[in-house]
Formats: structure tokens, sequence, C-alpha cells
């Protein structure tokens, strides 16, 4: 895949016993839950050990929908992009979906996997003590997830700033930021993936743009994911790297910053 995606990942633990297996602790953190301010992204993280080696789990959220894109950087030798199966455990609710797996190209030699939740996954882990998270074979792991209400609260202040900086919000802007090309007409039968359309994989991501006043594309979130991970990842990258706009105005004809949604269709033609 030559576009890829920015974000943030983990390993194995087995105990025997008995006739069934006794499962081992959700690992504990090694640091505090951080918010990673940015002018167009929030996104909570934190790190697992071992320290030498630290594992960073991460969350960001949309500042419009209910969508989270989960993120597990890890130490990995990896060369290639692929989407594998996945069974996240929030709880004790399992979620079978996929994750996107990709080599983030720094000299640590890291790698990371990118998980899509829906809305009513992401209300569960609000909740969550802990969350196991299993990836074909690469990885099989569980992370401790409290003390987290105080995380939540700072992603959702930092959500409500987003909303205020780019104008999110009834009332607030004359005209809304246009496409200057279509945003379908970015979209190209070769940019879908091969092993997902071999597979009769298909769905529709939803995804919040943050357009910035001179109309460029500053920040790509899902809003609502399709069920597979690369649909989602190739929807933003696609959108990020030929998207530009006729940016939105207030009343007095100045440009402004802006939010714009909208959902693309990953369809298997005959």
């Amino acid at each position: 895949m030559k576009r890829s995606i920015r974000f943030v990942a983990a390993c194995t633990a087995l105990a025997m016993g008995g006739s069934s297996p006794a499962q081992s602790p959700a690992e504990s953190p090694i640091g505090n839950w951080n918010l990673e301010r940015s002018p167009a992204q929030c996104v909570i993280s934190r790190q697992y050990g071992p320290s030498e080696a630290p594992v960073t789990l991460g969350f960001k959220a949309p500042p419009l929908g209910d969508a989270v894109q989960m993120v597990i950087v890890r130490p990995e030798r990896r060369t290639r992009v692929e989407q594998n199966a996945a069974t996240i455990t929030i709880g004790t609710q399992n979620v079978a979906t996929t994750a996107l797996a990709y080599p983030l190209g720094d000299r640590r030699r890291r790698a990371a996997y990118l998980v899509n939740l829906t809305g009513e996954e992401s209300a569960d882990l609000r909740l969550a003590g802990e969350i196991k998270v299993k990836v074909g074979g690469p990885m099989n792991r569980r992370f401790e997830l409290r003390p987290m209400s105080g995380a939540w609260n700072q992603l959702d202040d930092c959500l409500e700033r987003l909303r205020q900086t780019w104008n999110i919000g009834e009332g607030k802007l004359a005209s809304p930021a246009q496409p200057i090309i279509p945003l379908g007409q970015l979209f190209h039968p070769e940019d879908y993936p091969i092993k997902v359309a071999l597979d009769g994989k298909s769905g529709t991501t939803g995804v919040i743009l943050l357009i910035d006043e001179s109309g460029a594309v500053k920040d790509c979130t899902l809003a609502s994911t399709s069920g597979v991970a690369v649909l989602d990842s190739r929807t933003c990258s696609i959108i990020l790297s030929g998207g530009k706009f006729a940016p939105a105005t207030f009343g007095d004809g100045k440009p402004a910053k802006s939010a714009y949604r909208r959902r693309i269709g990953w369809r298997l033609v005959e």
C-alpha cells in the first residue's frame, strides 16, 4: 500500500492450569495516560512495559461522531502492510473485526496495529477496566485501562476545543467548505486493495475532515467504520493526498476553518 497512515502495539502471554487455561493478568502501565494535543487531533495514550522496549496504546476520537481509532505501537521488524482478523475484548464483550498492521519506518524498528471501533464499542470502552487485543498470530495481549476517567475527560475537553477552533456548530459559518474536485473522483478501481477484493469484502467509511482557511485538508478522522481496517485507512490516505477544497467563509466573506463530513462507499462491481 503506497499511501499510509500515522498513529500507535504489543506481544503474548499464556498461563497453564488444570483442564482449562488460566488467564494471565492484564498488563500494568509504566506511565500515566497522556493527552497528545495538536491543532487538529485529540489522542490519549499510555505506555506499557518493559521500559526498555515499551508498547504504546492510544485512542483517537473525532470532533463529530462517536467512533474511536485504537492504535498499538510495539517493537517489531515489519516490512509490509497487511490486514489480519482481530478479536477485541472490551470488558467481557468480544468484538470480531480487522486490524491493519504497518511498519513505522523509524530507527527503532517499530510496527503499528490500527483497529477501528464503532460508537457502541467505544461507549463500552469508556467503562471497561481492561482491553484484550488478539490479532492473527502476531499479537495476543491484555492491557489494564484504569484509572481512565480523567483521560476520557481530557479527551472530551480537547474535542470541544477542536469544535471551537474549527467552527463546528450551528450558525458559525455563512458557507461551508466545498471540494473543488468531488471526493468520489479521487477514488479509482486500482485503489481497491487486491486481497480485500479477493475476499469479497466491502463497506462504507465515514470520515470527518478538518479544512483550513486555504482549503487544505489538515486531518482526516474516522467517524464510522466500514468494518474493514484497510478500507478505512485507505479512505483517509486518498483524501489527505488528493483532496482540495474551497474554504468555508464567515458572514463577512473571510475564509474560515471548518469541518466536512463524508461517507465513502467501497463496493465490488462484477
